[in-house]
């Protein structure tokens, strides 16, 4: 069997960045790029990328009971992968921006779209998850599994949508409400306007309280401590029997993956889950587990009194139809922050489902020969998926899957442009108007000695800068360090503990960093696009995330 075309793409030595379409413009680590920062597995591309972005560009499907705003979106194609690297479109489609505006006010007015999420498509995706899930468990024909996997991936793309919707429609509502509140709000708030959106409980930082109680459990539990290692603790939970004194902290951690265990660092089925791969709850533990480190709950009861003061300070400043229209603006744009970061949770819970679907399918090509081991069923492509689990025989695919295993690992290696075309002025007259998008790509707006970002969260921090660039390497991260990255998703929560300041490559006000840095009321700059390419690992720098600047020594 031929590789398809993309799989055939050329080895690493010979890596070539260029857009198929002439003239378009391409960022990898924006949409879903954010979530895709390693070589895409050949099924992941063929089976769920496509729907994930036809979801976003489409404006969902209505597949809860009810239908959500339409956003702006991009040309077609909207998403290209180069040597197994994502990248998302930034070219917007003019008609869909100029209609943007009035869709949103008339959406707002309306109201209710975060409702119907929270109280009919949040259950009905957990029901669709469970049937599929009963489906492995009853060991269904491989029909039914292959009829479920496509099901589940429609149910991940509207809940993309929904994350995509709330991340998106925060930042007008935000930029409204300053228009509202006008010298008043810069007067009470001064640079610090984003503590009108802190101090907000949500089910990531759920999680992270979870993680808190259980390291301050070992923390005062002697002979707990030597369990806190990426390989310690993947093996205390494997074995059953008792382990002394650790009986009821293995209870309690299995307790806490059952919850929060579907947590993944990227998108890519290939990727285990957390409960899968317990070795970065054991550097959270470690996280949470100093004296130093503040309980999550805390956190947010503090920074909810002050949200609260300032808004009432605020308040009092405004009459009338203004304070109205204050309250109004305000509540929406909290409410789709909150929506932001839990629909991420939510989005999560159906990679362990995935992940289950396809391993049962693969243990099934493993038996009769077509791959070597189960896992093996991610470097297939999606047709040949269905052939091959259709059919009772079928040709062994054991030396491909090897071929394209080696060339993942090598695409590893390579070191993927930001932007397509790389060329800054390629990209200096586009997208000035009706979108700004340039924010994503101005380089030249930086210099040799300062980074310039997006404002995330406010504050002044000056230390050593750590840049990491997967779980595996949570550990280098030491107390007071300048967490630099990518960007950061759910599992990355605990470092924030541990962290002086965020700085990152990609992402907005309503991005998970920018969200969770205010959280724990430490500064980030996000959407710098090339932090983990300057600034040097153990380089002191300076995060000014009042300014949105970082400044490098």
């Amino acid at each position: 069997m031929r590789l398809s075309a993309e799989i055939q793409t050329v080895v690493p030595s010979e890596a070539v960045w260029e857009s198929p379409v002439p003239g378009a413009h391409w960022l990898r680590t924006w949409r879903l790029g954010e979530w895709l920062r390693e070589p895409l597995s050949p099924l992941f591309e063929t089976l769920l990328l496509p729907v994930l972005t036809k979801g976003r560009e489409h404006s969902g499907s209505g597949r809860f009971g009810f239908r959500m705003p339409r956003a702006w979106h991009m040309q077609r194609p909207s998403y290209m992968v180069a040597n197994g690297y994502f990248f998302a479109r930034a070219d917007p489609d003019p008609l869909s921006v100029l209609l943007l505006p009035p869709r949103f006010l008339f959406s707002e007015l309306r109201g209710g779209w975060v409702d119907r999420w929270e109280q009919q498509g949040i259950r009905a995706y957990i029901d669709r998850l469970e049937g599929y899930g009963r489906q492995v468990e009853a060991a269904g024909s491989s029909v039914e599994l292959l009829h479920a996997l496509d099901q589940l991936a429609l149910d991940v793309a509207e809940v993309w949508y929904v994350l995509s919707l709330a991340s998106g429609g925060a930042a007008p509502l935000m930029q409204f409400l300053r228009g509202v509140g006008g010298r008043e709000l810069r007067d009470v708030l001064g640079e610090d306007q984003l503590i009108l959106y802190r101090g907000f409980w949500t089910r990531s930082l759920e999680a992270q309280r979870s993680v808190y109680l259980l390291a301050q459990e070992v923390a005062s539990t002697p002979g707990l401590e030597g369990w806190l290692d990426e390989s310690a603790l993947p093996r205390l939970l494997r074995e059953p029997q008792e382990v002394g004194v650790a009986t009821d902290f293995r209870q309690r951690v299995l307790q806490h993956l059952e919850l929060y265990g579907h947590e993944t660092s990227v998108l890519d089925f290939a990727t285990p889950t957390l409960a899968e791969s317990p070795g970065p709850l054991a550097i959270a533990l470690r996280c949470y587990s100093s004296a130093q480190a503040a309980d999550p709950e805390q956190t947010v009861e503090r920074l909810q009194r002050e949200r609260e003061e300032a808004t009432e300070k605020l308040r009092g400043l405004l009459r009338g139809p203004r304070r109205l229209l204050f309250d109004t603006l305000l509540r929406r744009g909290q409410r789709y922050a909150v929506a932001r970061e839990d629909s991420v949770f939510y989005l999560q819970m159906g990679w362990p489902v995935f992940r289950a679907l396809l391993l049962e399918l693969g243990r099934r090509l493993a038996e009769k020969g077509t791959l070597a081991a189960p896992d093996d069923v991610f470097y297939l492509t999606t047709g040949e998926l269905h052939v091959h689990a259709l059919h009772r025989l079928g040709q062994k695919l054991v030396g491909e899957v090897a071929e394209r295993k080696a060339r993942r690992e090598a695409r590893r290696q390579l070191t993927p442009p930001v932007r397509i075309p790389a060329e800054a002025s390629a990209w200096g007259a586009a997208m000035r108007w009706p979108v700004n998008l340039r924010q994503l790509c101005a380089e030249t707006e930086s210099t040799a000695s300062v980074l310039q970002g997006t404002a995330a969260s406010p504050g002044r921090v000056r230390a050593v800068a750590r840049v990491l660039t997967s779980p595996a390497e949570f550990d280098r991260l030491e107390e007071g360090n300048v967490l630099v990255a990518v960007a950061t998703t759910p599992t990355w929560t605990p470092l924030f503990a541990r962290a002086s300041a965020v700085v990152t490559d990609v992402g907005a006000i309503s991005s998970h960093s920018s969200i969770v840095a205010r959280e724990y009321g430490i500064p980030a700059v996000v959407g710098t696009q090339q932090a983990t390419r300057v600034i040097r690992d153990g380089q002191m720098v300076t995060v000014d995330g009042t300014a949105g600047r970082v400044h490098l020594e």
